[in-house]
This record gives C-alpha cells, sequence and structure tokens, in this order.
C-alpha cells in the first residue's frame, strides 16, 4: 500500500481504513514525534501531542481535499498544536535530564543533543519551528511556507533571525 491510496482509503471509510490509518500512523509516526519533541522539548509532552495531532488526523482527514499534499498537512498540524501547547503553558523547557550511567561517548552525544534542545527552547516558537523542519526535518523552504502558512520570504527571514540568535547566544 502506497501512502496515497492509504488517505484515500481512510477518506472514503472502507473497510480497509483502519489498516490504512494503521499504515500512515506506522509511516509518519517517529517523524511526527521528532518535530513535536524539537518544538515541545519535552519527550512526554512531545507524545501527547504526536498522539492528539494523530486523532485530529483520523478526525479531519476527509476535509483534505488533495490527498497528495497529506504530508504537508500532518506537519502543520503537529507543528500547531506543538505552538499552541507551548503558549498554553507559558514555561521555558530546558534540556531533559541525562542518564549519569552512561559511556563516555554516549554522554558527549546526550550534552551534544541536551545543548541544542537547550539553545533551540531559548528561541521563539517561530524561529524554533523553522530550524527544526528546514535543518532537522530537511523540508524545503517551499514545504515550510505551505506547513505554516507563510510566504517563502518569511522562512527565509525567520531561519536568518533564528541563526543570528544562535549565533549570539554561543557567543562567549
Amino acid at each position: 500500500m502506497d501512502l496515497l491510496e492509504a488517505v484515500k482509503k481512510v477518506q472514503n471509510g472502507r473497510e480497509q481504513s483502519i489498516s490504512a490509518f494503521e499504515f500512515l500512523i506506522e509511516k509518519f509516526k517517529n517523524r511526527i514525534f521528532t518535530v513535536c519533541y524539537r518544538i515541545i522539548g519535552n519527550i512526554e509532552d512531545a507524545k501527547d501531542i504526536s498522539q492528539d495531532t494523530f486523532i485530529e488526523i483520523y478526525m479531519k482527514l476527509k476535509t483534505l481535499q488533495d490527498p497528495r499534499k497529506f504530508s504537508v498537512w500532518i506537519y502543520k498540524i503537529a507543528v500547531n498544536k506543538s505552538i499552541n501547547f507551548l503558549r498554553k503553558k507559558r514555561r521555558v523547557l530546558l534540556f531533559s535530564k541525562a542518564n549519569s550511567f552512561v559511556t563516555e561517548e554516549k554522554n558527549k552525544e546526550i550534552i551534544k543533543r541536551d545543548t541544542i534542545n537547550f539553545l533551540l527552547n531559548r528561541l521563539t516558537p517561530d524561529y524554533r519551528t523553522v530550524l527544526v523542519l528546514f535543518y532537522i526535518e530537511d523540508k524545503t523552504i517551499k514545504e515550510i511556507a505551505s506547513i505554516l502558512d507563510i510566504t517563502e520570504s518569511a522562512v527565509k527571514m525567520r531561519l536568518k533571525r533564528a541563526r543570528e540568535k544562535l549565533k549570539k547566544f554561543t557567543e562567549v
């Protein structure tokens, strides 16, 4: 089963719609969780938002007019849910605590990941989101513009400003 076929089966509510939706979840669950986690910065909250994203997708999939745009649509839902979560919580999330019983190499990896999360979480949700979509999710400027409902030039400006802010954060 391919992506387009699965989306159409779920939209039409056919007998195979449950297995088709399970296919979509399997295909996107890691990517959606990663986007949510990078924006929110907390594993448990990211799991909740990811789950909420898939519930909304299931409830609203019939409203998607062009099944070929499913990927952009699902990212848009995940990003919006993540940003709305941050707005509601109005809290700054710092990096997660690392397990103290790890190898030196694993510890370096954890420190690097936590440093990235710490720096990302110092940015506003708008800047954090474009960086996550561009650098972590490998989305193009055009795809990001579509996901966020902004112009391509706005995406470029946010990327530029986010990079500048990150540079200031890392200067001594």
